[in-house]
């Protein structure tokens, strides 16, 4: 039976460790992407329940170019079952965690994240192609990732995914949306200075969906949720005390 909640998030939490190029622990902190879609999805006043993976340390070592991320000991993976999924379900990951069994359907509409999914957990920033949830029947409604993340996807998917819903976001140079096979450009509303920029993927994410679910057009959708997240990388910089090593 599957959950009551509107919305379903699929994620994981972890213990960001933050680190400079000689492995010096600079701070710690909360995170993961089950935390900050978590708090987006309470912004929106939207019902959700979680399934949450076992907490994983990360390294993260922040840089001009952004952040590196290294998993030193992955989570073991576990199987999504479909009583985990609910109207609109959001799978996130940190690494392989969480795994799409091939001969289950994807019941309702399944929001990925590819951010795990693409990511060489050994290695600061190192990235690994991913075919999508196996299956030639298993496609998700949703996917979602950066320009650099897209690069490992296949492109058969990638060009599959554009006739449903396929979220590109670029950064300062916003988001690229395809639904339905049509394209649309969403500007980001103002560039905001800061070199830590963990969570404002999955913030971004979590406003999208949650805005999707109550009914609004993905361009509208999208919009709304890159304001939100400028938002939060404003008072992320306000807060923020992280140095950046150069690299």
């Amino acid at each position: 039976m599957r959950s009551t909640a509107m919305i379903s998030v699929i994620s994981s939490w972890s213990t960001d460790v933050f680190v400079n190029q000689a492995g010096d622990v600079l701070a710690v902190k909360d995170g993961g992407p089950g935390l900050f879609l978590t708090r987006a999805l309470a912004q929106e006043t939207v019902s959700f329940k979680t399934h949450a993976a076992s907490p994983v340390a990360v390294e993260i070592l922040l840089t001009n170019a952004g952040e590196l991320g290294r998993i030193p000991n992955p989570p073991m993976p576990r199987i999504l079952d479909t009583s985990m999924f609910a109207a609109w379900t959001i799978v996130s990951s940190i690494s392989e965690e969480w795994q799409f069994s091939p001969q289950a359907e994807l019941p309702g509409r399944v929001c990925v994240d590819v951010q795990g999914f693409v990511r060489d957990p050994g290695n600061f920033g190192g990235k690994r192609q991913w075919g999508g949830p196996p299956g030639s029947a298993i496609r998700p409604y949703c996917l979602k990732g950066t320009r650099q993340e897209m690069q490992y996807i296949e492109p058969a998917l990638l060009e599959e995914q554009k006739q449903r819903l396929l979220v590109i976001t670029d950064g300062s140079e916003g988001v690229e949306l395809y639904f339905g096979g049509e394209r649309c450009k969403v500007r980001c509303p103002r560039v905001v200075a800061s070199t830590d920029t963990v969570g404002a993927g999955d913030t971004f994410f979590g406003h999208f969906i949650a805005r999707l679910a109550k009914g609004a057009e993905p361009s509208t959708a999208a919009k709304y949720a890159a304001r939100q997240t400028v938002a939060f990388l404003e008072r992320k910089s306000t807060n923020s005390t992280n140095p950046v090593t150069e690299v």
